[in-house]
C-alpha cells in the first residue's frame, strides 16, 4: 500500500513495490489482498469501497491493537 498523494489517509494497491518482492511473497502478498478484499465485499463494504476503508475494516475485524 502507498499513500496517494494529495489525498491524506488514501491508500492504493502498490503493484511496483509488491513487484520488488521475491516471486513468493508476491503470490502471499495478492493473496491476502483479494482474500481481504473478498471477505470485505461479503460484509457489504460497510466503509465504502476503497483501499483504506478496506484496511480499516480488517484491521478492526481481527482485533488488532498495538496496546
Amino acid at each position: 500500500m502507498k499513500q496517494v498523494p494529495g489525498r491524506p489517509m488514501s491508500f492504493t494497491f502498490d503493484h511496483e513495490a509488491v513487484a520488488e518482492l521475491p516471486p513468493v511473497l508476491q503470490r502471499y502478498v495478492l493473496a491476502l489482498y483479494h482474500r481481504v478484499w473478498t471477505a470485505y465485499r461479503k460484509a457489504g463494504c460497510p466503509f465504502g469501497e476503497t483501499d483504506a476503508a478496506m484496511l480499516l475494516w480488517f484491521e478492526f475485524r481481527s482485533h488488532a491493537t498495538t496496546n
